[in-house]
C-alpha cells in the first residue's frame, strides 16, 4: 500500500507502521462493533487478538545511521497504545533487533 505523507521527515518504517496502525484501528473498530452485538464479547472469536507480533524483514538498509533510525522508530512506535501489546522486531541478513516489553515484565538477558 502507498501511504502519502506530506511531511517527508518520516522514515519509511514510520510510514509502514502508520499503515499497520490504521489496519489495527480498523480491526479494533470492527471487532468492537461485532462484540457489542455478540453475547460473549470475545475479540479473538471475531478475528482480532489484542496481543500480536510484528516482524519487519530487511528494514535496516545496511548503514549504521539507518539501523539507529529503525531502532528509534521501533521504540517510539512500541510506546503507542495500538502497539503496546505487540512484540515488535526487525531482522535482516546480519542483524536482529527485538523490542523488549516494559515493566511489570522482568527482562533478563543471559550471555
Amino acid at each position: 500500500a502507498i501511504v502519502c505523507v506530506e511531511d517527508q521527515n518520516y522514515h519509511d518504517l514510520d510510514k509502514s507502521l502508520m499503515a499497520v496502525e490504521k489496519w489495527i484501528e480498523k480491526l479494533t473498530t470492527t471487532s468492537s462493533s461485532s462484540s457489542s452485538s455478540s453475547s460473549n464479547g470475545d475479540n479473538e472469536s471475531n478475528g482480532f487478538n489484542q496481543s500480536s507480533q510484528a516482524f519487519i524483514y530487511g528494514g535496516f538498509g545496511g548503514r549504521f545511521d539507518q539501523e539507529m533510525a529503525c531502532i528509534n522508530t521501533l521504540y517510539s512506535w512500541g510506546q503507542k497504545e495500538a502497539f503496546q501489546q505487540t512484540q515488535m522486531s526487525i531482522f535482516d541478513e546480519e542483524t536482529g533487533v527485538i523490542l523488549l516489553p516494559e515493566a511489570p515484565i522482568s527482562n533478563e538477558i543471559l550471555i
